[in-house]
């Protein structure tokens, strides 16, 4: 019989199908893009081992080297690559400048980064460069003419470049791949110079480096702050932008000095130049004031119809459609401090909430901005996270000394008796309602949106502590807390406390996160002896992974932080037995953090400060007096001799050995502005210190 359609040879349909899933495991991650490339680049050496293992060997073609590529051009520089950037000049182009007589012998070959060498194999397998390689020659270190350029860590590659947008995307790739906003904008005037006409990459990339010179300035008039967990960084290693060099002979020829981001919107819409896509978003998410914003928003009203009507009050569900991206730097724009919509509107304007057993809708102030974010995200269709876990985080910086938020129009004064107490209350109550609103959408919170609910879960610990301690106890003389709070403030704590649950709704939201939430529907499958583990090939089918979602560190230190400022000591042991019982799964995370280690030593010293309390018991004479069934004192007591042992022995087992008191001590100290709050004390020096303590 002979057969009506053609039949594809089983090795080139293989060959077919195994690169094309190389270049869909290339593709940029959603979360933490950068720190899991690990995982793409085991996943794509397993295909490779196969392609090459299998009789006859499997060929890569272009789309294969391609995915390849991309996943280099994503990982951090190796040992080589990090010598070779250390020995770049500072002038432009960056070419290699000899700092001792050893440096003359190496040469040119030992600059080529992972992504070059297989940039190399792929042209000597017979691939004629196209666009996307080109641009991905210059990410990789080389520009097109071999002059040197500054390799850039990226997930930005396009997935397609054609003969018409090339040179946009080169020139993109050069602004991209520069130290400073003068190299930046002397790429854009050549661009300009060989009348490339900016597009979405281009225009994306110039905002990017203008607004980071900005911020870079910004910094230099702040106090220097060094991070302790920073490791030796190299250029192109993270979007800052870097200081020129410090000789005028070694700066950037420009024909104009680099202007503003702001400056350079008005230049581009005199010639006639329109923003939209990730360029616009680029520039509402990071505008001066909210007026202008929205002035970027309505240069766009001919490309998004949706916009008008996301800036107009509405009470209709579907009363505006924009993309993800446009939405999610609207809401970032809403979530910067000091930014208060100036419109006239009632209280009942159609943009408020509805009523929601979470929150008393008619305590919110009608200019606030975070109640028009969350109702922007109320309205909306979008399951996007970046607009979620913005919002979160703006609920989890709203702390005791934070000023420039408002959310309630009955607390307007921050000089009133507790009122910066009752606006972080109303903020957990919003962080509360926004994670339900995504959970009524399908989804649940990300790693970096558990995170600021953990921040925003220990903010309102602190503030229902600090009242009931004003309740409690005499207080110094204090002309912000020297009357007792009232009953409004009370009624408001208890509501929080008994209707809200914090500390089971944390809990239960970390092992929905880890996926090691125990569910009744879930019914344990045990295994078929009749199914071997391995294939019928041999290859040994690798176990699932215990964890949906491996907290790094920092999640672990807030989110004990945050169980332990509610007194919570049972849950607080149980993490250490999560920590104990997942040790190499996290282990494997906290190698890809900075300042892993450091971190993670933190969170075993935040267990026994809260587990313990002997800062308070130094500092607050009165603890004894507490009942334990009072609200304050389910934040006061220790936990019970047995739990602190049982936890010492698990520290002691397998998690780096229990603190010691100068660990304890320095902790306390360093966190005194959130540990002295509490007391109402300012200064750590007011506290009784043990002598046998040292520092």
């Amino acid at each position: 019989m002979v057969a009506c359609d053609r039949q594809v040879p089983a090795p080139a349909l293989i060959t077919q199908l195994l690169n094309a899933a190389m270049w869909q495991i290339a593709q940029p991650l959603a979360v933490s893009p950068f720190k899991d490339v690990s995982h793409q680049e085991t996943a794509i050496i397993c295909i490779l081992s196969f392609m090459a293992e299998h009789k006859p060997a499997l060929q890569i073609d272009r789309q294969g080297y391609r995915a390849v590529i991309r996943m280099q051009l994503s990982q951090p520089k190796t040992e080589s690559e990090r010598k070779w950037a250390a020995l770049k000049a500072l002038s432009w182009p960056p070419w290699k400048e000899d700092r001792t007589a050893m440096d003359s012998e190496i040469g040119p070959e030992q600059g080529i980064s992972r992504a070059g060498a297989t940039l190399r194999r792929m042209q000597e397998a017979g691939y004629a460069f196209q666009g996307w390689e080109r641009v991905a020659m210059i990410y990789s270190g080389w520009d097109t003419d071999n002059t040197p350029t500054i390799q850039r860590r990226s997930r930005h590659m396009p997935s397609q470049v054609d003969t018409w947008n090339e040179a946009q995307y080169i020139w993109a790739a050069r602004i991209e791949c520069t130290r400073t906003a003068q190299e930046a904008w002397a790429c854009f005037e050549a661009a300009e110079a060989a009348r490339v006409l900016p597009t979405k990459p281009m225009l994306l990339a110039i905002v990017q480096k203008l607004h980071g010179e900005e911020q870079r300035l910004a910094r230099t008039r702040e106090p220097e702050h060094v991070n302790p967990f920073a490791r030796d960084m190299f250029a192109g290693d993270s979007p800052v932008v870097e200081a020129p060099p410090p000789s005028t002979h070694q700066h950037t020829f420009t024909r104009t000095p680099p202007p503003k981001m702001h400056d350079f919107y008005e230049r581009c819409t005199k010639h006639g130049l329109h923003f939209k896509g990730l360029a616009l978003a680029y520039l509402v998410a990071n505008a001066k004031s909210h007026q202008v914003g929205i002035r970027y928003l309505r240069s766009a009203e001919d490309a998004y119809a949706g916009i008008m009507q996301m800036l107009r009050a509405s009470s209709d569900a579907d009363a505006f459609e924009v993309p993800a991206f446009l939405l999610g730097a609207y809401v970032a724009l809403l979530t910067k401090p000091h930014t208060n919509i100036r419109i006239h509107t009632s209280v009942n304007s159609g943009w408020l909430l509805p009523p929601s057993g979470k929150l008393h809708v008619m305590t919110l102030h009608p200019r606030s901005s975070l109640v028009r974010a969350v109702s922007l995200l109320l309205r909306s269709r979008t399951v996007k996270m970046q607009a979620y876990a913005v919002l979160l985080r703006a609920f989890g910086r709203i702390s005791l000394t934070e000023r420039s938020y408002i959310l309630r129009h009955d607390v307007v004064e921050s000089s009133a008796p507790f009122g910066a107490e009752m606006k972080v209350l109303t903020a957990y109550r919003l962080a509360q309602y926004v994670v339900d609103l995504l959970a009524s959408k399908g989804r649940d919170p990300d790693v970096p949106s558990f995170l600021h609910l953990c921040y925003a879960t220990e903010n309102a610990a602190l503030a229902c502590w600090r009242v009931l301690t004003a309740k409690q106890c005499s207080l110094p003389d204090d002309a912000k807390h020297s009357a007792a709070p009232a009953p409004l403030v009370i009624a408001e704590i208890e509501d929080v406390l008994g209707s809200l649950l914090p500390v089971q709704y944390l809990v239960s939201h970390f092992e929905t996160l880890t996926g090691t939430e125990q569910s009744s529907s879930r019914v344990p499958v045990p295994p078929d002896p009749a199914i071997d583990s391995t294939s019928p090939s041999g290859v040994d089918i690798p176990n699932l992974p215990r964890l949906l979602n491996v907290p790094g560190p920092a999640v672990l230190h807030a989110y004990i932080c945050a169980l332990g400022w509610h007194g919570a000591h049972r849950q607080i042991h149980a993490t250490l037995q999560f920590i104990k019982g997942h040790a190499d799964e996290l282990a494997e995370q906290r190698a890809k953090d900075r300042g892993g280690e450091e971190h993670w030593r933190l969170c075993i010293i935040a267990a026994r400060v809260f587990l313990e309390r002997e800062w308070l018991r130094d500092a607050w004479s009165e603890e004894s007096s507490v009942a334990e069934s009072t609200l304050l004192g389910g934040f006061v007591q220790s936990a019970a001799a047995k739990m602190v042992a049982e936890c010492g022995s698990l520290a002691n087992e397998s998690l780096g050995g229990w603190p010691t008191d100068e660990e304890v001590e320095a902790y306390v100290r360093k966190g005194w502005d959130r540990f002295g709050a509490v007391l109402h004390q300012n200064s750590y020096d007011e506290v009784d210190v043990d002598a046998g303590c040292e520092v």
